[in-house]
């Protein structure tokens, strides 16, 4: 465990250190505010509940689905790519640590960065607290759901590093995974006679139904198998280089 966290740690510090990380956070930040400021312009408009106008800030607008396919492939690009590229990866699998510890270590590192940047969003929930009747249950569900698919999307961000030595291709790579998982789901609407089926993998609808307060168990095995599954990829795919 200590092994594991002391590479948390290392890409946590390079994640703090790094322009772009703080680039990605101001973004979220700016886009995030202007959402945050039609929410409220709506509530001083016209007499609604406050879960009616704030849902859609978990996935109803095009701009949080923008973030959650394009940062997660950023964060997660050099994780691995770089370490090959620069030659430290053969130093670091000869290091008294296993494949599945590197992997974890920093992935967890890329999890909480990626907390990091939603967290200063919590002022709004704060705000609107102080100045409404806040009903807690759509929030909470609804940063459940971002960061459960924020989770499998890291990883699948993380898998494609570990199979280039080149970030922009990991990147590029991680971004096509990342959206091929969002647009399988959208064939429910494509292909009525099995909707039931592709609704499983419909994580649009998902995090509306997340933003609602409506928590469920099938969206939250599917996100949590669906990153399981990447990382195991992962850590096969950084054996094959510790034998190849």
């Amino acid at each position: 465990m200590s092994r594991l966290l002391a590479i948390s740690g290392r890409e946590l510090r390079a994640y703090f250190t790094s322009p772009i990380a703080y680039v990605v956070l101001t973004a979220l930040l700016v886009v995030n505010g202007i959402y945050f400021y039609v929410i409220v312009a709506a509530m001083n408009e016209v007499e609604v509940s406050f879960g009616a106008p704030f849902s859609p800030f978990f996935g109803g607008f095009i701009f949080y689905w923008f973030f959650m396919l394009v940062v997660p492939p950023v964060l997660t690009m050099r994780l691995i790519s770089e370490e090959v590229r620069s030659g430290t990866l053969e130093t670091l699998m000869t290091a008294p640590v296993s494949d599945v510890q590197v992997v974890l270590g920093k992935y967890l590192a890329a999890l909480v960065f990626f907390f990091f940047l939603w967290l200063p969003t919590a002022a709004y929930v704060v705000y609107l607290g102080l100045h409404t009747e806040l009903d807690p249950g759509p929030v909470l569900s609804g940063y459940l759901g971002t960061l459960l698919i924020g989770a499998m999307f890291l990883a699948a961000g993380l898998f494609c590093s570990s199979l280039t030595r080149n970030q922009v291709v990991a990147a590029v790579l991680g971004f096509t995974l990342a959206s091929t998982l969002f647009t399988l789901g959208l064939m429910e609407y494509l292909q009525p006679a099995s909707a039931g089926l592709w609704a499983y993998f419909n994580l649009h609808s998902q995090m509306i139904d997340f933003g609602k307060g409506v928590v469920d168990t099938r969206a939250v095995v599917y996100t949590l198998s669906s990153t399981a599954f990447l990382l195991f990829a992962t850590v096969r795919a950084l054996e094959r280089r510790r034998w190849s």
